[in-house]
């Protein structure tokens, strides 16, 4: 009985000691990209878009889709709840 708890309680260490490696990773990795990332895409999506040149942004087309899933979105609740409300 006394091995089945000592392993228990080494597994429970061994766990607890991967989880804090695998958070300390995670967290590095995390603020690499944040900083090495974000100013390049906020960059990117800050510029004009241009069709006709190399190097334009995604602004006008983020903007549109966003506005078209807004309209789509509104339009399906309103179709949805309109047709479980008919009267039977």
């Amino acid at each position: 009985m006394h091995a089945k708890k000592l392993d228990k309680l080494a597994t429970a260490v061994l766990y607890t000691i991967m989880r804090c490696h695998r958070g300390h990773l995670a967290s590095f990795d995390s603020l690499y990209l944040g900083e090495r990332v974000t100013a390049h895409l906020l960059v990117f999506l800050d510029w004009k878009s241009s069709s006709y040149q190399a190097g334009g942004g995604i602004r006008i087309q983020l903007y549109n889709s966003f506005f078209l899933f807004g309209h789509y979105l509104n339009y399906l609740c309103a179709f949805i709840y309109g047709g479980w409300r008919i009267p039977r």
